[in-house]
């Protein structure tokens, strides 16, 4: 089973997907009818139960990581993000899965509820995973220096 850290921000904090986030997902996910949305999956209210059950077993097969994405401000769950396609032998995975409630869109919390996945993912000696630095076949593109890399995030 992947290891899921809780990870926090200046203005978001990604805890693992839990079935106490279940009611707090539910509000987000009512923000905005998100279930609605043609640009994304989000499950209905009242599939959120099952979402979670799947997230835990995608996390037991080793392949997704499913996290809640807390607004520190508020201490409410803005929506929920994943790490998935995760490949530990080359170091691969994506970001994904992502959405948050109408409240939380166009907002900080919006912008950085990436960034902890994506920086946690590129930490160098992460033995988790990398992204992929591209979908072609060849060499891969160099990846940037720790020092380069924004750091405001604290695995806790």
């Amino acid at each position: 089973m992947l290891d899921a850290t809780p990870l926090t921000g200046t203005h978001v904090r990604l805890e693992p997907l839990e079935h106490r986030h279940h009611d707090g997902l539910c509000e987000a996910i009512r923000d905005g009818k998100l279930w609605d949305l043609a640009v994304t999956i989000v499950p209905h209210p009242g599939d959120v139960r099952a979402f979670i059950n799947e997230a835990h077993t995608a996390q037991a097969a080793g392949t997704q990581l499913a996290y809640a994405t807390l607004d520190l401000a508020t201490g409410k769950i803005a929506g929920s993000t994943r790490l998935l396609a995760i490949n530990e032998p080359c170091r691969r995975l994506e970001i994904g899965f992502t959405f948050l409630g109408r409240s939380w869109q166009r907002t900080a919390v919006n912008t950085e509820a990436k960034l902890p996945t994506s920086t946690e993912s590129r930490t160098p000696g992460n033995s988790r995973s990398r992204p992929p630095s591209s979908r072609s076949p060849g060499p891969r593109a160099p990846q940037a220096s720790a020092t380069s890399q924004p750091r405001p995030i604290s695995s806790s």
